[in-house]
């Protein structure tokens, strides 16, 4: 159970980095 919830954790952690990476890319277009 506790393993379950640490990868659902940690996938949305990574999917939350990659997102604000690519918000950054796309503000240092912008800019």
């Amino acid at each position: 159970m506790g393993k379950e919830v640490e990868r659902k954790f940690l996938v949305t952690s990574t999917a939350w980095r990659e997102l604000a990476e690519a918000n950054i890319r796309i503000l240092q277009f912008y800019l």
